[in-house]
């Protein structure tokens, strides 16, 4: 398993978004949950953000966009 932790600004890169926009897609429960390595520190499993891509690639290549059927955070095994 690949434990690579990605910050706010890698997620952005790795999405194509703003960080601003990570910010609000993890508080809506779109994106995965970060991780708290440090008191002050927040990073997103790099396997986590990887397979949430995976699961967009999907949904779009089968025409699938209705809201409940996208990826979001319950995918990843965290809870809110």
């Amino acid at each position: 398993m690949n434990s690579e932790l990605l910050t706010v600004r890698e997620v952005a890169r790795r999405l194509s978004i703003s960080e601003r926009t990570v910010w609000r897609w993890t508080a809506l429960g779109l994106l995965p949950l970060p991780v708290h390595p440090h008191a002050r520190s927040t990073r997103w499993l790099a396997a986590d953000i990887e397979r949430y891509l995976k699961e967009l690639i999907h949904h779009s290549t089968t025409g699938d966009c209705r809201a409940e059927a996208l990826p979001h955070r319950a995918a990843y095994g965290h809870s809110p």
